[in-house]
């Protein structure tokens, strides 16, 4: 036998096949100190200790051994059993409170969108809000694809309650360059959870939405608009060419109109959730 600093006292037991078998000593139970062999009335394992320079010639009946390997099994048997259950509820708890968080955002980013302000540089369909601030903090909190579904509740709950006035263009609009910004940004926090890297990546989805809102609105969303509503694109044009003369094309709409709005609005959301989001936060990982 042999004794460690952390362990207590370990007792071979000689079973009468090639393996070695080392057990505690309070499991012994059936000891007997002689200095005779064994009697063969005892049908189980010999057993040799050292304990405090006494050698001592212990047995052990197989139906005791058999009966604590039982009893271990079962208790680690019911130990994992209560593991998988308490897992099950945490996860269970964490659905409902993000659940919870998401609709809680999406309705704070819907009273935000009622409150619209106009651009002096672009035409009057064009107004900027803050209802992205509340999705990016959700994006920050629970990740890309949480953020997502808090837009898209966001412009349902919109849609339901106010109705549209572009015929569903500027709400699809919203949710597509919406996305646009909070996902690339929502990606590089989640990989960088710092100071940097949550300026890093609003200026990353800023970037991005600008660029993705150029391209919609050229190719895609004012051509839509403009058949909606049964007016030529010059129309629109038009719209932009009263309030800034450089407008004088589309191409031109998107550089002096569209590219600054969206320019504007990545840069104050990213301010102002740069500003309240370690503030907020905990509020998120309550419970956690």
């Amino acid at each position: 036998a042999t004794r460690r600093s952390s362990l207590r006292w370990l007792i071979w037991c000689n079973s009468g096949t090639d393996s070695k078998v080392w057990m505690r000593e309070e499991l012994c139970n059936d000891k007997l100190w002689c200095n005779q062999t064994p009697m063969p009335r005892y049908r189980g394992f010999l057993c040799n200790m050292m304990h405090h320079g006494l050698a001592a010639v212990t047995w052990f009946q197989e139906d005791i051994l058999s009966l604590t390997v039982s009893i271990f099994i079962k208790k680690e048997r019911k130990k994992m059993s209560t593991d998988v259950i308490t897992n099950a509820n945490a996860k269970s708890r964490t659905k409902v409170r993000m659940m919870v968080q998401i609709g809680m955002l999406a309705a704070i980013s819907v009273v935000l969108m009622q409150f619209e302000v106009p651009l002096p540089f672009a035409p009057a369909f064009y107004k900027i809000d803050f209802s992205e601030v509340p999705v990016l903090v959700g994006c920050f909190a629970m990740g890309p694809f949480a953020g997502a579904v808090i837009e898209l509740i966001k412009i349902i709950l919109h849609v339901a309650i106010s109705g549209t006035t572009t015929a569903g263009v500027g709400d699809v609009a919203n949710f597509l360059i919406g996305c646009a910004f909070i996902v690339p940004a929502g990606l590089i926090y989640k990989k960088k959870k710092t100071r940097n890297g949550a300026i890093v990546g609003m200026a990353a989805g800023t970037v991005f939405m600008t660029v993705v809102g150029c391209f919609l609105n050229a190719f895609v969303l004012l051509p839509t608009y403009a058949k909606a509503f049964g007016m030529p694109i010059d129309a629109l044009v038009g719209m932009g060419s009263a309030i800034n003369g450089k407008i004088t094309g589309l191409s031109t709409f998107v550089v002096f109109a569209v590219a600054p709005f969206n320019l504007l609005k990545g840069v104050l959301v990213s301010m102002i959730v740069f500003l309240i989001y370690k503030k907020i936060s905990p509020i998120f990982k309550m419970g956690h």
